[in-house]
């Protein structure tokens, strides 16, 4: 286990050992939640089309996305609300991303791919229908990339101001 500090909650380095999503009780607004989905973020990438044997075409999602989407829905379905949010939403999510080797220490943050947008639409993707409605209802945005030795997404949604 490790803690950073007293006021925040323990994190597990094994994200299957123990549940990682959870709501936090009396911080932030009332109606807020949050949650940390552990693991390396995957950006959402483009349907890809294909024309069948029988001349149709199809469209799918890559496995790695639909893999990561998944991912998050999983750890989400603790903090879910019993009804989907359907009002004017706030998300914010900051990306943990591992530092590779050939990255020295002074560089702060990873200005690299994937890009941002891309890593946000996964998450906002994932959690449609099961925190809220529809991604729509999201009318302000907060979102960070930072190197950690701990890859992580953490992510608050709460009603918009």
């Amino acid at each position: 286990m490790i803690r950073a500090s007293r006021d925040e909650p323990t994190f597990s380095l094994f994200p299957l050992a123990e549940p990682a999503a959870r709501r936090r009780a009396g911080d932030g607004c009332p109606g807020e939640i949050a949650f940390t989905v552990f693991g390396v973020a995957v950006p959402k990438a483009r349907a890809r089309t294909v024309k069948l044997p029988n001349g149709q075409i199809s469209s799918y999602t890559p496995a790695k996305t639909r893999e990561w989407e998944g991912w998050i829905r999983a750890q989400a379905v603790a903090v879910k609300p019993p009804q989907p949010l359907d009002g004017p939403l706030t998300l914010e999510a900051t990306f943990y991303l591992p530092r590779p080797p050939s990255v020295p220490r002074s560089r702060r943050y990873p200005e690299v791919k994937p890009d941002l947008d891309n890593l946000l639409k996964a998450v906002k993707d994932a959690l449609r229908g099961l925190i809220y409605l529809d991604d729509s209802r999201v009318v302000e945005v907060r979102a960070r990339k930072r190197y950690d030795q701990v890859p992580r997404v953490e992510i608050r949604i709460a009603p918009a101001a």
